[in-house]
């Protein structure tokens, strides 16, 4: 099985390096090379996407294939409000489609050491087979069909990570990121189910995982969150970080969504009007997320909660009052 990788960014080029580093062909082609594009997809037979978010319906726009796809990206369109299946399905058409994510740094990949992924497809031939071509004693790969949450954890994540570095930036000391982590994890499967995602994927590599390594240092979402909170704007925190960072955008589309449907969740809304209204200060956003809070009096939700939210997802969750 013959593979290129579209989008050579970071990620790709960790990915590609594994495949390499399999004894697979894969081909890496970035925007400043010199490759066709057209000759590269033709020679290959799974395409792996690492293409930013908010750039994949431009770029899908110049190609035509009916070759698999596999998505690196972990964001929702700021303007249509799509995951990357829907943008892969409106763009292509019914290509076979797999989203590889989970908790992993382009370093660690490419410098061997052991990561573990998720691996997402409708399509059990295809998720059994890349499942099989692309794990090794060092990258552990688990399967799902549940796409949407795969897709919905990952671009998540680097919302909350934002979050994170904001709090890292005001100082709020170390006992706050196990806060943190279970505050986001009650909005992330909240959000998650009402879009189509499962409970327990949330709480897998491509949820919780994935969310715990990217409130760190080594990730571009939490330096940005960081640099923010010291500039307080976003063009200098971006300018800062020099480099692409999904959860802005992704922070964009799902706020746009979660309040056309009426949903409370507090650390979103609060981090919009931090970073993209600027009506509060990065100095007052833990205790505005607090005071939205504390309207859940309760730890956790109740069984029957839990179960309502599995069969009605749609239907059944924390609106805002």
């Amino acid at each position: 099985m013959r593979f290129a990788v579209l989008g050579a960014g970071s990620f790709g080029t960790a990915i590609g390096t594994h495949l390499g580093n399999l004894g697979l062909d894969v081909k890496l082609w970035r925007r400043s090379s010199n490759s066709n594009l057209d000759a590269v997809i033709a020679e290959s037979d799974v395409l792996i996407l690492g293409v930013p978010a908010q750039e994949m319906r431009q770029f899908l726009s110049q190609i035509n294939t009916d070759k698999p796809i596999v998505s690196l990206a972990k964001g929702i369109e700021a303007t249509n409000l799509k995951r990357m299946s829907q943008v892969v399905s409106t763009t292509l058409g019914s290509n076979p489609y797999a989203v590889l994510s989970g908790p992993s740094f382009s370093k660690d990949i490419i410098a061997g050491n052991p990561v573990g992924l998720t691996l997402a497809s409708k399509d059990k031939a295809l998720r059994d087979s890349l499942q099989s071509l692309l794990s090794n004693d060092l990258v552990d790969i688990k399967v799902t069909d549940d796409v949407a949450g795969v897709e919905i954890g990952g671009a998540l994540k680097n919302v909350f990570a934002i979050g994170a570095g904001i709090l890292a930036g005001i100082d709020v000391g170390d006992s706050m990121a196990g806060d943190w982590f279970t505050r986001c994890m009650v909005e992330m499967r909240d959000v998650g189910q009402v879009l189509g995602g499962r409970w327990e994927t949330f709480s897998g590599r491509s949820g919780l995982g994935d969310l715990v390594i990217t409130c760190t240092e080594n990730s571009r979402n939490f330096r940005f969150g960081q640099a923010f909170a010291k500039h307080g704007s976003i063009d200098v925190a971006l300018s800062e970080i020099n480099s692409t960072v999904e959860g802005v955008a992704t922070l964009e589309a799902i706020h746009k969504i979660t309040q056309s449907r009426g949903m409370m969740t507090p650390i979103i809304r609060v981090l919009y009007q931090t970073v993209h209204e600027g009506s509060i200060s990065p100095h007052d956003f833990l205790s505005e997320i607090r005071r939205l809070d504390g309207k859940r009096l309760k730890e956790g939700a109740s069984t029957g909660s839990v179960v309502m939210r599995r069969l009605l997802p749609k239907v059944w969750y924390r609106r805002r009052r």
